[in-house]
């Protein structure tokens, strides 16, 4: 499809073709986002279950003192 170059372009309607167009393309586009989604929050779980469970208790875990807060990291 050939883009006209007027400014007129831009505020036209769409047609039912370019529209029936437009939403057979959503399908692939939303399963990619709830791909990322669920890719990132398994990554997230993983992380817990390993090395951020350790570093989360660490983080909790009061100190020597009966007024010391936890130790923060950064």
């Amino acid at each position: 499809m050939t883009l006209p170059a007027n400014d007129d372009f831009a505020n036209r309607a769409l047609s039912i073709e370019e529209l029936e167009a437009i939403a057979a393309g959503w399908p692939s586009w939303v399963h990619d986002v709830v791909h990322f989604v669920k890719n990132e929050a398994s990554a997230v779980a993983h992380w817990i279950e390993g090395p951020g469970l350790k570093i989360l208790e660490k983080i909790l875990t009061p100190g020597p003192g009966p007024h010391t807060p936890p130790h923060l990291p950064f």
